[in-house]
């Protein structure tokens, strides 16, 4: 439990990984900066500013620790993070108007980040979030006190592999950064108990996972070609080198930080080994045309490395007709009696 010591305009938030202070600045916002105590940890973002209480932002720290404090607060309060996020991979498909006065699961919301994100970019839909920690239903409790929202509600999973009793059947599904934390057998049997709570013709959008094939790896280690060496080997690497894995972790636990992301052929294979006939949408809109444009407008800094993928993803994509980028992309609708499609 964090600890704060007040003054005037700072506030000191204690955590037994590191320390973070909290300045008021004379907007009323707040200026957050993390310290870890081991100087070597990852840290997505060790600054932000934020509209949040220092009740939520206490919260934050004991739920997700000082690395990623600021990360858990940008996903919700920058307009250039999961907000930017959800408008070029929801919205390249299907324009605003289609989600009016329909009902969105935000499946695996955490905190409440990604909900929050969602109701601003369809403020006139209804929002529900779905998560397995009671911790994290209750931050993002406060973060819809805090933003006074009426338009989303929250629901705790009983367990991770099932989903929770009260689901309604809803128009759309976002799995926003998730699949990728998923144990394969959770997979197996959550995408098709997610597809029976999706409507005929409802869309399923999943964005922000890694390519599982992808020559880099830039969810959990940040190495190239490991996703091209087996598992057990794979494992080593990662423990010896990446700074972003411990020397307890196991090979499960890395599967569970996102290590191996997922592809497109597993999800839809997900879903027909069930008799179902998913649909995979084409991107259409905001100029784009395919998942390599998506993940080029989402990293406008022009590397040398996304140069040449970029050029070599498009180059396979017009030879073979396949899309490869190093994050998924993707939305699938749901047809008509899980057959024809109206």
């Amino acid at each position: 439990m964090s600890q704060a010591s007040e003054t005037k305009m700072v506030e000191n938030l204690k955590h037994p990984d590191g320390s973070v202070q909290v300045e008021t600045l004379p907007n009323g916002r707040r200026n957050v900066r993390v310290q870890c105590a081991n100087p070597s940890e990852f840290i997505p973002f060790a600054q932000c500013e934020t509209t949040y209480p220092l009740e939520l932002i206490d919260r934050l720290l004991v739920a997700k620790g000082p690395a990623f404090l600021c990360d858990e607060i940008l996903r919700d309060e920058d307009p250039a993070y999961v907000e930017a996020a959800i408008r070029r991979s929801v919205l390249s498909y299907l324009e605003e108007d289609a989600f009016r006065g329909k009902l969105i699961l935000d499946f695996g919301c955490g905190c409440g980040g990604s909900t929050m994100a969602l109701c601003r970019v369809f403020p006139q839909a209804r929002v529900v979030g779905v998560e397995l920690e009671p911790d994290y239903v209750a931050i993002a409790n406060l973060r819809k006190r805090h933003f006074g929202r009426n338009n989303v509600e929250f629901l705790c999973s009983p367990s991770g592999d099932a989903l929770p009793n009260a689901l309604d059947a809803y128009d759309f599904v976002v799995v926003s950064s998730v699949w990728e934390h998923l144990l394969p057998h959770e997979r197996d049997q959550l995408l098709p108990m997610l597809w029976q709570h999706l409507k005929p013709q409802g869309v399923c959008f999943i964005f922000g996972t890694p390519n599982r094939y992808s020559p880099v790896e830039g969810h959990t280690t940040g190495f190239p070609l490991i996703n091209y060496l087996p598992d057990r080997l794979a494992c080593r690497v990662i423990k010896r080198w990446s700074r972003r894995a411990t020397p307890a972790d196991t090979w499960e636990t890395l599967l569970r930080k996102g290590v191996r992301g997922g592809s497109v052929r597993e999800i839809l294979g997900i879903l027909r080994r069930r008799g179902h006939r998913p649909e995979l949408l084409t991107p259409h809109r905001l100029g784009m045309k395919d998942s390599i444009d998506i993940w080029t407008a989402a990293s406008p800094r022009r590397s040398a490395f996304n140069t040449l993928f970029r050029y070599a993803a498009k180059s396979l994509r017009a030879v073979t007709g396949v899309s490869v980028a190093p994050w998924l992309t993707m939305a699938i609708r749901k047809r008509d009696l899980d057959g024809r499609c109206l």
